[in-house]
């Protein structure tokens, strides 16, 4: 197999979408694609749970060494403590992190009070460009800050939408936001890298 060029290859991803789904993800696209400089001014948020003891995958996490009594263990539990984390990022910096008590659900309430209220219109306060990563300025100005969220439950809430029309200038609202598309928003990404970072530091544990 090798030698006629084939090697073994890792099946991608990828959400299994309706006609209806695919025809709402175009007319997403379309809505955006003349957007240049503007996309400096979206906020890309999103909730992720994050786990005390994160299991690594075997096929990506490799230590090489002389002797396999080299290789620290993998340490993990039967049920392992659980957060939900939220945040966001722009192409100027970040969010500070939400880190939800456990075993508190993402209600639209808890949503409004404590991560837009708390977390979100804060934001448009900030002044200077040149604090930390997440503690600097992030829009050119306050009208021009668009928030992003998709459609979560407690997002697409009818008074989560009325809050955000009334205390945000703009805003992704749940109608535009197409279903079943959580690979549009590049926050993913982060998550997947910091979901990466925190496993290898697991391995490295004494």
């Amino acid at each position: 197999m090798k030698s006629e060029g084939w090697r073994p290859l890792r099946r991608q991803k990828k959400p299994l979408l309706t006609a209806k789904q695919r025809a709402a993800r175009l007319k997403f696209a379309k809505q955006y694609r003349n957007l240049t400089e503007e996309w400096d001014d979206f906020l890309f948020t999103d909730e992720c749970p994050k786990y005390l003891f994160q299991l690594p995958n075997p096929k990506d996490y490799i230590v090489w060494g002389s002797q396999e009594s080299q290789v620290p263990p993998a340490y993990q539990v039967k049920k392992s403590s659980k957060w939900i984390i939220w945040g966001g990022m722009t192409c100027r910096g970040l969010t500070e992190l939400h880190f939800m008590p456990q075993g508190q659900t993402l209600t639209a309430e808890y949503y409004i009070n404590n991560i837009l209220g708390k977390e979100v219109k804060p934001l448009l306060r900030r002044k200077n460009v040149n604090e930390a990563t997440d503690k600097r300025k992030l829009f050119s100005s306050n009208r021009h800050m668009t928030f992003v969220q998709d459609r979560a439950p407690a997002h697409a809430a009818k008074a989560t939408q009325a809050w955000c029309k009334r205390n945000l200038p703009n805003f992704t609202e749940k109608t535009s936001w197409p279903p079943n598309s959580p690979d549009i928003n590049p926050v993913k990404k982060l998550w997947s890298i910091m979901t990466k970072l925190s496993t290898k530091t697991q391995l490295l544990r004494p």
